[in-house]
């Protein structure tokens, strides 16, 4: 099998048939940076040239830009930039194609539907059923989930917007660097910290009203992390709130450039965090500046509501995480959304492991059974007897654990990130013309509009040969 190296050698050779000059390799620059101003001249000249500009990343961190022409299990079709003809590359070596330029977006979309394999898909639900989900998409068409696939659905209109839906790759956040050392992995959905320095990202469109969400997990026994918001600065935090978890006790500072930093209040105790009774847990941070109010839910169940007396701190919209111990902290399902400022009353999230939990625009809860959705009613079956709700009285149902499935994984599945949120997997068929086809035990077939599409994952599985089909929660050994 050819090197990575040695195919954009080869693509190289190619490129002299036309204008050698043009071409641009950058040399394994894990973090995406430009090679220099000379470079960018360069590519700022080709972009004239041409309608698009992509860039296609391979595993081993070398970059080459030029126009994605197509893929399929065989390989990916490339043109350099200014070449005369195009060239094939193996499968195997490529990692990322970046698909820049004017791009359409679902980020209107009035529903999420995640995935037990950590896909988030919006889009409008058409119907559910005992054994599916029929979602609407501007991206793909008519999706058919398996149910069984489905871990959790928000079919909340607009007020409810999604931000944002991730993680989808390293690229996305901006990461601190110590020489030549890596401080945080992006493996198969999640971000992982390999030393104690933060990772950060700006939020778009970031509400006066909002709703973070995020599952951490930790290994040394207890949780050692902090996680701050409406920061003003990438990707080290100022002017925003800054939630602090060490052992079982979590607080709240305040944080400013002025008057530095001070917790709000007292902390509150956690016991499920002490004496290795946790390893993992969901965070769910409800940020309304008016109320100049930070609430917290930590596994389903409400933590505290603080209350600053000195003003709203935050002046920005940047998300920041970073561990206090060394490579001992895992981040996923991220989800930020905007929020209409009613708190959940006592619990939030799932239900019993056997059943399904559904939750209202009022905060309230209830344990059951999800019958069915269609013609924009909600039918429940709790204990007490069944009821119908319009779509819009509720905010998100989450689905029973105990009946859930996960897709298995194929070495030819790709992942596509999608613009304005959210991702989808499948096995690939062929990608060309603008469009990928592809194969999923989610929903069968379906035609992803690359249009809607930011970039696209190849051997997403690569860094966990040995994890078992059964649980996506190994750490990483090789960084």
């Amino acid at each position: 099998m050819k090197s990575a190296k040695m195919m954009i050698a080869a693509a190289l050779m190619v490129a002299a048939w036309g204008t050698f000059g043009e071409i641009v390799v950058e040399r394994g620059r894990a973090d995406g940076a430009s090679g220099g101003r000379q470079e960018d001249k360069t590519l700022e000249r080709a972009a004239d040239r041409r309608t698009s500009g992509h860039i296609m990343e391979f595993v081993n961190k070398d970059r080459l830009h030029g126009s994605f022409v197509s893929a399929s299990s065989n390989g990916v079709v490339w043109m350099p930039l200014a070449a005369s003809a195009s060239v094939e590359f193996d499968l195997s070596a490529v990692s990322r194609i970046v698909l820049e330029g004017r791009r359409k977006d679902c980020s209107g979309e009035n529903a999420l539907v995640s995935l037990t394999n950590g896909d988030s898909l919006p889009g409008s639900i058409a119907s559910l059923d005992e054994n599916e989900v029929v979602l609407e998409t501007p991206y793909a068409g008519k999706l058919v989930i398996r149910r069984a696939m489905v871990d959790a659905i928000r079919p909340q209109g607009t007020s409810s917007l999604i931000l944002y839906a991730g993680p989808k790759s390293l690229d996305e956040w901006s990461v601190s660097k110590t020489g030549r050392t890596r401080t945080w992995v992006y493996r198969d959905g999640a971000l992982y910290a390999t030393q104690p320095y933060p990772v950060a990202r700006a939020i778009d469109s970031f509400p006066d009203k909002a709703r973070i969400e995020f599952t951490a997990e930790w290994r040394s026994g207890y949780p050692s992390f902090w996680v701050a918001f409406c920061g003003d600065a990438v990707p080290d935090p100022a002017n925003c709130y800054m939630l602090q978890v060490s052992g079982s006790s979590i607080y709240l500072q305040r944080m400013s450039r002025e008057s530095g930093s001070r917790n709000i209040g007292g902390g509150e105790n956690l016991e499920q965090f002490s004496n290795r009774r946790s390893e993992k847990a969901k965070f769910v941070i409800y940020v309304n500046k008016e109320r100049r109010s930070i609430a917290l839910f930590v596994d389903g169940k409400m933590v505290r509501e603080w209350i600053d007396p000195s003003g709203f701190a935050g002046k920005g919209s940047v998300l920041t995480f970073r561990p206090n111990n060394q490579g001992d902290l895992k981040i996923s399902g991220i989800v930020v959304s905007s929020w209409d400022g009613t708190l959940p009353t006592a619990v939030e999230g799932g239900g019993l492991s056997g059943e399904d939990a559904i939750r209202f625009e009022n905060g309230d809860k209830v344990s059951g059974k999800l019958l069915s959705i269609s013609a924009g009613k909600v039918r429940f079956e709790a204990s007490y007897g069944s009821f119908d709700v319009p779509v819009e009285r509720v905010t998100e149902v989450s689905l029973a654990k105990a009946r859930a499935e996960r897709a298995r994984r194929n070495k030819d599945d790709i992942r596509c990130a999608l613009n304005g949120g959210g991702q989808i997997t499948f096995k690939v068929i062929a990608v060309e013309q603008g469009l990928a086809k592809g194969c999923s035990e989610n929903f069968g077939e379906a035609t992803v509009d690359l249009g809607y599409v930011a970039g696209i994952d190849f051997n997403i599985y690569r860094h966990a040969e040995e994890e078992s089909d059964e649980d996506n929660s190994v750490w990483p050994t090789d960084y």
